[in-house]
């Protein structure tokens, strides 16, 4: 059956293949899985969705979000968005037509025999700390057959970056593209973090109805926290072994008039915990970065929102419980202390213990430090700067 599919899809692009591709039609989705059993991808998130709705709202060029999904086809019904279906008639002559396509989870999202000869944008999904790609797994030396190559399957791939030196060091190599096809103009999901909290709250009223009862919660309390830990390929059961003593944390928490708030990786099992009168929990699908403005403190371990985080100067917690085996497992590209500018704690039980000392923290200098490092001209623009890019290149 998939052999015969694959001869479909060939037998598609070998007739589109001399017709010109539309210039002004742009698509984007989610249609495989995960690659993990269990899971189920978060709907209508990342950059995918914000340089999406800058296309939508901000552009003339015919633009679709692709789904199998039920569940985010209704989502996308409910904010009055254009979509296609996965697999009906339309999906597969759009897909033949269209000459733009992005993503943030690689370029095969969508059947990539059906792309052939376009132009693909892979916005990835965070400035890796960790190895990545073809630094982690060896690229394939299989040679791509006739009708791939005759079509140009894979012919044109763009990958998003934030900077100069991100791309020189890591991310050309690592995805082994050449370096002229790095774009160094930032990520479209955190153009939403210019704006001001009302702004915010109107965007989230449009197209994140998830976030309002969490944004609410947010008046009642002097300081929010946000904690996200990453996940560990190695242990899906990670979190569990952060030995977080909740009680404990929620009866400092009320002294202090704090706010807690847990979110964890999408592709984390989800863990409820007890509820508490100053602990939340953020359903793990939730698109967190409309939130981030909202929140003074973010706690993390090794996860790259932290990176995003830095645009908006607001202090960072670490606390890398698991260092040593995590680093055992998953080899970094940068020192750890060396890139994580920010207070760390080795344990949840001495974060708590030392919790109405964070007002205190200024790491604003490493911040800096790392700031200028890793982001090159951005200025909330990576949605205008990449359109603007393709467009002047066609």
């Amino acid at each position: 059956m998939k052999k015969l599919k694959k001869l479909f899809n060939y037998a598609l692009a070998i007739t589109f293949h001399f017709i010109p591709r539309n210039k002004h039609l742009w698509l984007t989705g989610k249609t495989s899985e995960w690659g993990y059993n269990d899971f189920t991808p978060p709907a209508f998130f990342d950059n995918s969705k914000y340089f999406f709705l800058y296309l939508v709202n901000n552009t003339d060029e015919k633009v679709y979000w692709v789904s199998s999904s039920k569940h985010e086809i209704e989502l996308l019904k409910k904010y009055n968005l254009p979509y296609i279906k996965y697999g009906t008639p339309k999906y597969f002559f759009t897909t033949l037509r269209a000459q733009f396509f992005f993503h943030h989870y690689g370029i095969n999202q969508i059947n990539t025999i059906l792309q052939a000869n376009s132009t693909q944008i892979d916005f990835w999904h965070g400035t890796p700390l960790k190895k990545i790609r073809y630094d982690v797994v060896p690229k394939s030396t299989k040679k791509m057959n006739f009708l791939a190559r005759f079509v140009g399957v894979n012919k044109t791939e763009y990958l998003s970056s934030t900077s100069d030196y991100l791309s020189k060091t890591i991310l050309a190599k690592a995805f082994d593209l050449p370096l002229e096809q790095c774009i160094n103009f930032g990520y479209p999901r955190t153009d939403i973090m210019k704006l001001n909290r009302q702004d915010t709250l109107d965007f989230c009223k449009k197209y994140a109805n998830e976030l309002l009862p969490y944004i609410e919660t947010c008046s009642k309390f002097k300081k929010i926290i946000l904690y996200m830990p990453t996940w560990r390929d190695d242990d899906p059961d990670y979190f569990s072994k952060a030995n977080i003593d909740f009680q404990s944390l929620n009866s400092q928490l009320e002294k202090l008039g704090y706010a807690f708030f847990l979110k964890l990786h999408p592709l984390t099992k989800f863990t409820p915990v007890d509820k508490l009168s100053n602990i939340f929990q953020i359903n793990n699908d939730v698109d967190i970065y409309p939130f981030l403005t909202y929140t003074d403190f973010l706690i993390t371990d090794y996860s790259s929102i932290y990176f995003d985080y830095l645009l908006l100067d607001k202090e960072i917690i670490f606390i890398p419980y698991d260092l040593e085996n995590y680093t055992k497992n998953r080899e970094l590209y940068f020192s750890f202390d060396e890139i994580t500018p920010g207070k760390k704690y080795y344990s949840f039980a001495d974060f708590i213990n030392n919790l109405n000392q964070i007002e205190k923290l200024d790491y604003s200098a490493d911040r800096k430090k790392v700031k200028e490092l890793l982001y090159t001209d951005y200025n909330f623009d990576a949605c205008e700067k990449t359109y603007n890019y393709f467009r002047r290149s066609i």
